[in-house]
């Protein structure tokens, strides 16, 4: 066949989607004609559609002159490539070139969405608002106000809105929209948008097939079933789950989210090998990977290895793969650790004896700090708070860094309260803020973290409190109540507090004054008085005489006013009588010792009276 004929194929081809005839006939033009720039782009283009990224990426390996020469004319296509093969550096290079290809934009906005940079893909997709054809201000939409609601959990400018228009009816804008408001904890406000969406989904798509109609309906179905079961409980969500045929979802990440979120409404499995087979793992999570954001992939390997765990598998390779592509993820590390500890129950993780190995390793082993945090955790549900303290100081004396991570800071922070370790609370404020001034802070919660010491440190040192404070103002702008601190902004710049006080009734609590506070049952507590501990005086053993021959007293046994050795003292010896002693009794009776009348009593004292200087 002829290059001619095989070029009218692939047209054909093309425009009938049948990619694996395009690709089988871009191929082979390729072979006769390696320099087909055409022929190229389409079988990119194929391999894109049959989601074959490994099979793309040696074809980009073969024909790199090719790509070379005609960079300008690929880019779409390398740049969605790159993104589906978490090639960073790849991309990177490629928008270092300086196109301003729209495609080439839309692809890095969810390259930074997968990867957790929110503030760049909010930022491409504004610019990309200011300047478009009305046919894709729609879709600009939805993605931004799917980058809004991550950024609700994830970033500290959490007060940011969508600048783009509303549109009623975008089922996906309306459901980005309810995540918002899940986002900011409005539970019923989110669950009555979704349910407007289902309901515009199943007008907008009334004349679809009914397995085009399950996939749209699935991730809302999802987020109702989730939002139902915060508000009314597992009985309550458990009908919404059924009614979503799993079987006919041609979705392996919602098929993947029902499953586990199914599985999560039993407290305790019975089984967790059996468990584990049912989700499918690991294989089901391979296969999802990149359809994944980073942070969804890092929360379900989380889970898989700690299921696989439970299982009495072997997690030691996985953890190390996961501690290297996460390296804050920490629990996967632990978990490492303490499946090579002899008798360890997994079954029964806070048991005391489970406490007490868990403890020794993490001393051994300060510089596992995924190990030192979960024994930590350990100490302090025993009750064992200056364990928590002991391994958490070690890890922090073996590298200083660690108190960046707010997990250690905060704990230790925690830890010192409960034992009231006031001067230790003040030196961890102080060391924090050597680290906080000088480092970068990269990810929200540094920043929260950050925020945290400032206002601890305002108490003791307002000048290094300030400092802290004016770091926070430059890398996040929008936080009134910081620049209330800082005196920037008046507390009027706070909000209005009608708001937050228009739902209560003043007059009915007039009305109803103490009587709500009041304890139904009378009962009078009487306080326990303060017990003095008195402390045992030991008495010392008497010693023997050194001089053992020395004759005893005789008149030992007598008081000592009866001996006959006895000498009084001078001012006792007016009070004897015919060689005794007067008794106490007596000598009140006859009233020897006292004054004779009150008056001589009162000249004496007046006669002491001090002059006064002249």
């Amino acid at each position: 066949m002829s290059l001619s004929d095989l070029v009218s194929q692939l047209q054909i081809f093309s425009k009938s989607d049948s990619h694996r005839q395009v690709l089988d006939l871009g191929s082979k033009i390729l072979s006769q004609e390696p320099t087909n720039v055409a022929a190229f782009k389409q079988c990119l283009v194929a391999l894109i559609n049959l989601d074959n990224y490994k099979t793309a990426r040696e074809m980009l390996d073969k024909h790199s002159d090719l790509i070379a020469k005609n960079r300008e004319i690929l880019t779409v296509e390398l740049a969605y490539i790159y993104y589906k093969l978490d090639d960073e550096k790849s991309l990177a290079e490629l928008v270092s070139q300086g196109s301003n290809n729209r495609g080439l934009k839309h692809v890095l906005a969810q390259h930074y969405y997968r990867v957790g940079k929110n503030d760049k893909a909010l930022e491409i997709y504004r610019d990309l608002l200011n300047d478009t054809p009305p046919e894709e201000v729609l879709d600009l939409s939805v993605n931004e106000r799917a980058v809004l609601s991550q950024m609700k959990v994830y970033s500290e400018n959490s007060n940011l809105q969508p600048v783009s228009a509303p549109h009623p009816n975008s089922y996906d804008q309306i459901f980005n929209s309810a995540l918002i408001l899940l986002r900011d904890g409005d539970y019923e406000g989110s669950l009555e948008l979704l349910r407007e969406a289902r309901q515009q989904c199943l007008v907008s798509l009334a004349d679809y097939e009914e397995e085009e109609q399950l996939e749209e309906l699935a991730p809302i179905d999802i987020e109702i079933a989730f939002l139902t079961q915060l508000l009314s409980g597992k009985d309550a969500a458990k009908p919404v789950y059924d009614e979503i045929d799993v079987s006919k979802l041609k979705n392996q990440v919602l098929k993947v989210l029902i499953t586990t979120n199914l599985a999560s409404f039993e407290n305790q499995p019975s089984n967790a090998a059996s468990l584990y087979k049912d989700l499918g793992l690991p294989q089901s999570l391979t296969k999802i990977l990149d359809r994944l954001a980073i942070r969804q992939i890092r929360d379900l390997q989380r889970n898989e290895i700690l299921l696989a765990f439970k299982t009495g598998k072997s997690v030691t390779k996985s953890a190390a793969k996961h501690e290297q592509q996460f390296p804050e993820s920490l629990l996967p590390q632990a978990l490492a650790g303490i499946s090579k500890i002899t008798d360890f129950d997994s079954k029964n993780l806070k048991s005391s004896s489970n406490e007490k190995l868990v403890f020794r390793e993490a001393i051994k082993n300060p510089q596992k700090l995924g190990l030192c945090l979960f024994a930590a955790q350990l100490s302090v549900s025993a009750g064992k708070h200056q364990n928590a303290v002991r391994v958490l100081e070690t890890a922090v004396r073996a590298d200083s860094s660690v108190l960046l991570r707010p997990a250690v800071a905060c704990l230790l922070f925690a830890v010192y309260d409960k034992l009231d370790r006031e001067n230790d609370k003040i030196k961890l404020l102080l060391s924090l803020y050597q680290h906080l001034i000088s480092a970068e802070l990269k990810t929200s919660d540094q920043l929260k973290l950050l925020k945290f010491v400032a206002f601890q440190m305002i108490t003791f040192d307002e000048t290094k409190s300030q400092e802290l404070f004016q770091k926070l103002q430059s890398a996040v702008s929008s936080d009134p109540l910081v620049s209330v601190v800082l005196g920037r902004q008046t507390e009027t710049s706070l909000g209005d507090v009608y708001p937050l006080i228009s739902e209560v009734d003043a007059d009915s609590l007039l009305e109803q004054g103490l009587q709500p506070l009041l304890s139904k049952t009378s009962t009078t507590k009487t306080g326990k008085g303060i017990i003095k501990v008195e402390k045992r005086k030991r008495s010392k053993p008497k010693k023997l005489p050194k001089d053992l021959s020395k004759k005893l007293d005789e008149e030992r046994w007598l008081p000592m006013k009866d001996r006959s050795y006895y000498k009084p003292k001078k001012g006792k010896k007016s009070k004897d009588t015919q060689g005794g002693v007067v008794d106490q009794a007596a000598e009140e009776s006859l009233n020897i010792g006292s004054s004779s009348s009150s008056p001589a009593t009162s000249k004496k004292q007046a006669g002491k009276k001090k002059k006064g200087k002249k």
